[in-house]
């Protein structure tokens, strides 16, 4: 899991900022350290909780760790950041297909994306004329629509 933070606010919200930090730190502990089942149940009981309620909730509590994660931190989120994490994913994506001996930018979905595009390309300049569009669809061209006037 790869976790990725800003450590300051694009915006003039420092403590929210604060709070997103903590959160992403705790969330890479979690997943590192865990907590078992004498660790839950010491703290349900610490907190008055029924024996019966206890039992129910061990096990959707019990969290093995040993998940290995990653932050990328820097400075604040702009433009020539957010290249050099689209950058780094690239290259993270060539090396796996590398290691896999697999070619990551040759896919066959990708090419039946590109015919469905072709058939939706009408649709998007012109919403409203849009016909026999599956309703998912349909609803996106909803906000295109909206969001164009």
């Amino acid at each position: 899991m790869d976790f990725i933070v800003p450590v300051n606010s694009s915006g003039s919200y420092a403590d929210q900022q604060n709070l997103a930090l903590a959160n992403c730190f705790a969330q890479a502990q979690a997943f590192a350290l865990g907590q078992d089942e004498g660790q839950i149940r010491a703290d349900l009981e610490s907190r008055g909780v029924s024996p019966a309620e206890i039992e129910r909730l061990i096990p959707h509590q019990v969290h093995p760790g040993n998940n290995p994660s990653s932050i990328l931190m820097f400075p604040r989120l702009g433009p020539r950041t957010l290249g050099k994490l689209v950058a780094l994913y690239e290259h993270k994506v060539f090396v796996q297909s590398v290691i896999w001996d697999i070619n990551p930018f040759d896919q066959w979905g990708v090419e039946l994306g590109k015919k469905l595009a072709d058939s939706l390309a009408p649709a998007v300049a012109s919403p409203d004329a849009a016909t026999n569009i599956d309703p998912a669809v349909q609803a996106l061209l909803g906000y295109v629509k909206k969001w164009r006037s």
